[in-house]
Parts: structure tokens; sequence; C-alpha cells
């Protein structure tokens, strides 16, 4: 015996038909009704400066997870100061603009 399904009108057999609030649909129509869950995800951003930013965000999907790290704050950053190169020194007063030493390590 075969039935339609009112949302996507297609006929299937009666093993494919979940009951869902009195109404019989397909096991398609049923999967996309339900709502995604959520899941924590935890991103770890290095960036040209040694160091490895972290973020953990709840969202549905990875690409939404990428997507939402724009906006909120990390919880963590881990600096790698092996890796480090530094370009140029500058030394002042606490509280002070005066400038006391400078000094250049790349010419």
């Amino acid at each position: 015996m075969t039935k339609t399904c009112p949302k996507c009108r297609k006929k299937l057999d009666e093993k494919s038909f979940i009951k869902d609030k009195n109404k019989h649909i397909c096991d398609k129509c049923y999967d996309l009704a339900q709502p995604k869950p959520k899941v924590y995800y935890e991103i770890k951003v290095e960036s040209l400066l040694p160091s490895t930013i972290t973020y953990r965000i709840l969202a549905e999907s990875p690409e939404q997870a990428v997507e939402m790290i724009k906006h909120s704050n990390p919880i963590s950053v881990k600096h790698k100061l092996i890796g480090k190169k530094d370009i140029k020194l500058t030394v002042y007063n606490f509280g002070c603009s005066v400038i006391l030493f400078i000094k250049n390590f790349i010419r």
C-alpha cells in the first residue's frame, strides 16, 4: 500500500512513513523539519606572530563556527617566543613619551 507525503507529495510505501503529530510524513521531510543540534567547536588560529589563538564557539556546523569567531573574544593565546623575530626595540619611561633608547635589529 502506498501513501503520499503531504509535504513533498512523493508516493512511498508504508515503511518509510513516520507518524508525527497525527500527520504521516516521509523520512526525508521529517529529517529536514528537525533542528540541527549545536556543538561546541574549538578553533585554533595560528598568526604571523608565532602564537596560537584559541576560540570556543557554540555552532551548528564548522563553517558557521568559523564565521562566528570574527565577533567573539579568544579564550587563550599561547605565544611561541622561540620563533619570534625582533625588528625594532624602543625604550620609554613609564607614563612618559620621551624616548630613552632605540635599537634596530634589521638594517
